[in-house]
């Protein structure tokens, strides 16, 4: 059985999660069992810590890395975490902050996503970057993107529903997405809105406040994802590592 102590996975979930990695090379030099590896990539994230510090029950740092390095590069993290095709009649979207350590902030000028700044920016929290995600009522990921910490929730919300179906879904947001443009967007998909006007609302429209407390998905969403160490202050110099 697996130790949940260390946030393993249990015998369950590895099944769901085996057959979406690569099968174990049959030639070369013994490679390190991808069950360890996966579960020494949860203690990374959990934990906050060093990849140097990786305890040794789950083989040697820099082999573990190496995994995390190819499944990231073959987008197996991607696969795991996105539902586009799957998701259920209710969706919510929001964004949270992420902390960026001074060990995140020396990417190399030409790494990729340099012409973003690797969505990290000044705010009033200091250095930050945000995620912004689309959830449905089964916390599952149908899209989420970064940005820096000082961009408004509303100039990346048609980017999180784009290529999205909605038609017949309710969408539910908060009134940071209160904006005529987002709003035309989701009745031309012919979708369920359910976003609360802001004070000064000169349009009042029709607002659902039994279906709106359904978006606690999102924030419960973000609770667990904050349990993780390694995505509550960012660590990664480069977005598309922190992305996987």
């Amino acid at each position: 059985m697996a130790d949940k102590s260390y946030h393993e996975l249990t015998d369950e979930e590895w099944k769901i999660v085996e057959r979406k990695l690569p099968p174990a090379k049959s030639k070369g030099r013994p490679q390190i069992d991808n069950r360890v590896a996966f579960n020494g990539i949860l203690w990374i994230l959990k934990s906050g810590a060093s990849w140097r510090f990786l305890p040794s029950k789950y083989g040697k740092w820099n082999s573990v890395y190496k995994k995390f390095r190819q499944w990231a590069s073959a987008g197996i993290f991607e696969t795991l975490t996105h539902f586009k095709t799957e998701c259920g009649e209710i969706l919510a979207l929001d964004s949270t902050f992420c902390k960026v350590h001074r060990h995140a902030l020396g990417a190399r000028k030409n790494a990729p996503e340099h012409e973003t700044m690797q969505d990290i920016d000044s705010s009033r929290g200091g250095k930050t970057t945000k995620i912004h995600v689309l959830i449905d009522e089964n916390f599952r990921v149908v899209k989420f993107l970064l940005s820096a910490g000082n961009v408004n929730d509303n100039l990346v919300a048609l980017y999180l529903l784009h290529e999205v179906d909605l038609k017949d879904k309710a969408v539910l947001a908060d009134k940071a997405y209160s904006t005529a443009k987002i709003r035309g967007y989701l009745e031309k998909q012919k979708a369920l809105v359910c976003i609360p006007d802001k004070v000064n609302a000169k349009v009042k429209h029709h607002f659902d406040g039994e279906l709106y407390k359904k978006r606690n998905v999102v924030e419960r969403f973000f609770c667990r994802l904050k349990d993780y160490l390694r995505i509550n202050i960012r660590l990664e110099a480069v977005s598309r590592v922190l992305c996987n």
